[in-house]
């Protein structure tokens, strides 16, 4: 039984800008992909140049409310402050509240085209004056990617159990349709283009995740929208920047002590951080030959940077989401979801959602 709960959620993406639309959105297919003409492609060499019929605008998936000359710092401080404000408006959170919380900014690693975004102390004390809200129990900044995402629900349950706070604040925000960071991309062979057709096609989110005790949630009377168990992690050796594939030895090390319990119960309902790439197909087929024998044959699998881009750090929020309000409105194939995430650096983190049921 999860001793954590989630008792708010919030989604700011190129198909919604709450939770409750942006994940009926995926489930239904909608995109809103589209020609960026702020980055245009590297044209192809070789016999594909025949095809190159001038500049070619990468196409990606760009949160409307978002101007398209803003900058990568102040695209990922808009998509937190949008998420922060509304979880806030939605769960009713108030500024006491947040004496007693804690803040987990989940934020992309500081790769080359990130460093000078300056995401550091300031920016968390600019966000939460932009957002107009008091200081926080604690604030913690965690720059590891969308695995380490995940791994910020550990935290929050380790600071739950401590009993120094009441709440935590899982607050998430990426972009990957800044010029600078398209650059790096496209220079590394991993955006989506003639010249490279198995490549990411680039979004941006924000996300938010509310999470409690699930006892003091229960008797306060608040809706729970999710029980997330404990989180498992490991870290690949074969990252993407490599010139090899994936071994697939961390995603299973991540997701094989989940499965563990009634056969077939975990692994039939599966969201994660599929982006299109040829590297992370690989490594997700690989590992479900590796866990063949505990992975239940029938599997769903839901992969929302189909609809929303490669929303980095986000889509693991966006993920968990989609897990829970698929359980709220019934629509869920399982009643487990595994979610899992892995992170350029080589991370890889998985968890399992569970519906609440009512009090044990």
């Amino acid at each position: 039984m999860s001793d954590i709960a989630i008792t708010g959620l919030h989604v700011i993406c190129p198909v919604g800008l709450t939770a409750a639309h942006a994940c009926a959105a995926i489930r239904a297919g909608v995109s809103r992909m589209a020609e960026h003409e702020g980055y245009f492609c590297i044209p192809p060499e070789g016999p594909l140049a025949e095809l190159d019929e001038g500049p070619e605008p990468v196409r990606a998936a760009r949160v409307p409310l978002l101007s398209d000359d803003m900058g990568g710092a102040e695209r990922i401080s808009r998509l937190a402050l949008l998420a922060l404000q509304g979880i806030i408006s939605e769960t009713g959170f108030r500024r006491q509240d947040m004496q007693r919380a804690a803040l987990l900014l989940c934020l992309p690693s500081p790769e080359e085209a990130v460093a000078s975004w300056n995401l550091g102390p300031e920016f968390v004390n600019q966000l939460s004056r932009r957002a107009g809200v008091g200081a926080w129990a604690l604030v913690k900044t965690i720059a590891e990617g969308p695995a380490g995402a995940l791994q910020a629900m550990e935290t929050a349950r380790l600071l739950l159990a401590e009993g120094r706070i009441d709440f935590c604040l899982l607050l998430m925000a990426d972009t990957l349709v800044e010029p600078e960071r398209l650059t790096v991309l496209d220079e590394s062979w991993r955006l989506r283009s003639l010249r490279n057709p198995d490549g990411l096609l680039p979004g941006e989110a924000g996300a938010a995740i509310l999470l409690e005790s699930r006892l003091a949630a229960e008797r306060r009377g608040a809706t729970i929208l999710g029980l997330p168990g404990r989180v498992s992690a490991s870290k690949e050796e074969v990252t993407v920047k490599a010139e090899r594939w994936s071994t697939a030895k961390a995603l299973c090390a991540a997701i094989r002590p989940l499965l563990e319990g009634p056969q077939g119960e975990v692994g039939r309902y599966t969201l994660c951080n599929l982006n299109g790439e040829a590297y992370r197909a690989h490594e997700w087929g690989l590992t479900q030959v590796c866990l063949a024998r505990e992975l239940p044959a029938e599997q769903a699998l839901v992969h929302p940077a189909q609809a929303i881009g490669d929303a980095g750090v986000a889509l693991a929020g966006v993920a968990v989401a989609c897990a829970c309000l698929s359980f709220v409105h019934h629509y869920a194939p399982a009643k487990a979801a595994l979610v899992w995430a892995g992170s350029d650096g080589g991370g890889r983190a998985a968890l399992v959602v569970r519906p609440y049921e009512g009090r044990a």
